[in-house]
């Protein structure tokens, strides 16, 4: 029994430590025609940081961060305001898709836009 209890103990203790070093991440991402500015282009975070961001463009459309399957409706000159957990660890790329595309291909799928970088603990 006693061994039981200090199995628990050392789980709380251990999620504790987790929860603990967690940290908050702030970041903005203010677009200009689909292009982030400048100094707006890597954000560094920690497996289990909870990221806070705000988005703004001067046009409408969506902002995806497809390992997290991530979508984030923007409209014109909205300020959007998401969170989520750094739950994987790797450089994920987001990418933005306009509403207004005169040729889809062209368009759709443009150069990444910024990147998250997730390190382990």
């Amino acid at each position: 029994m006693k061994m039981i209890k200090n199995l628990v103990s050392l789980s709380i203790m251990g999620f504790s430590y987790v929860h603990v070093n967690a940290a908050q991440i702030n970041a903005n991402l203010n677009l200009t025609s689909g292009l982030a500015s400048a100094g707006q282009q890597l954000i560094k975070a920690k497996k289990d940081d909870v990221i806070y961001l705000k988005v703004k463009s001067n046009e409408s459309g969506e902002l995806h961060l497809h390992a997290y399957q991530l979508e984030i409706k923007v409209s014109e000159n909205e300020v959007k305001d998401v969170s989520f957990k750094a739950f994987a660890t790797g450089r994920f790329t987001f990418e933005w898709h306009p509403n207004k595309v005169n040729n889809s291909k062209q368009m759709h799928h443009k150069e990444p836009l910024a990147t998250l970088e997730v390190f382990p603990q």
